[in-house]
């Protein structure tokens, strides 16, 4: 599923959430929370194709990613160093960056969210 969002350089969360990114993942009819007790995830941001990825996080412990395995929820939060990592150098006002969320399982790897991040420029440091 493709989902655009947007954070600001050197603030937490996303412009819409201060928790970060989080997806419910549901199936059936009617749609039902999945189990992801036996999945992990992958978060990974890229700025420039053919260079390192700006930022990756796992749910492995202190990955960064937190799964509620009941629930079906993933959320992936966003720290000030994370956003700022994502807006690099730019002199722009703002920048975009593909991401992608991977889930894997035993027997499968599926990428489950992806689209851009518009990072906007923050005024100051802090």
């Amino acid at each position: 599923m493709m989902y655009n969002f947007e954070v600001r350089a050197g603030n937490s969360g996303t412009v819409k959430n201060e928790a970060g990114l989080e997806i419910v993942l549901k199936s059936g009819d009617p749609p039902l929370p999945v189990d992801l007790s036996d999945s992990s995830f992958v978060f990974s941001v890229l700025r420039d194709r053919g260079q390192p990825l700006t930022l990756e996080k796992t749910s492995e412990v202190g990955g960064g990613i937190l799964v509620d395995a009941d629930d079906g929820r993933v959320t992936v939060p966003f720290t000030s160093d994370d956003t700022r990592a994502m807006f690099g150098r730019s002199s722009n006002p703002l920048v975009s960056v593909i991401y992608q969320l991977d889930r894997i399982r035993p027997q499968s790897e599926r990428t489950v969210l992806f689209g851009s991040i518009t990072v906007l420029a923050g005024v100051s440091d802090d």
